[in-house]
């Protein structure tokens, strides 16, 4: 699940059976290993799942020494956070959550 705050958003997966150990597990690594990718301005796993034209990975990208990515395991799964500071850059994070794309998972 995406949420928008004022500084970009959280991106949160967690697992539908709480007691999904495997699966917990492997919503942590894929997380923890997007977040160090993402702190590096590679953003290349989302853009090839998504599409290479994805919104907002250029911004992203050019902008990348100005967001800062933390990443949080959660009882159920883990959570990525665009932390501040990211103004006066403008997230892209405002085109995300709006319209998910089919087939990936989402109702």
């Amino acid at each position: 699940m995406f949420a928008r705050t004022d500084d970009g958003g959280i991106e949160s997966v967690l697992a539908k059976d709480p007691g999904d150990l495997r699966n917990i597990g492997l919503i942590r690594s894929h997380l923890q290993t997007e977040a160090v990718s993402f702190r590096k301005g590679d953003y290349s796993d989302p853009a090839r799942i998504h599409g290479m034209d994805m919104p907002g990975v250029t911004e992203l990208e050019a902008g990348a020494s100005r967001v800062a990515v933390r990443y949080e395991p959660l009882p159920n799964g883990a959570l990525r956070v665009p932390a501040p500071p990211l103004r006066p850059f403008e997230p892209p994070a405002s085109n995300w959550g709006v319209a998910p794309t089919p087939g990936l998972g989402y109702p």
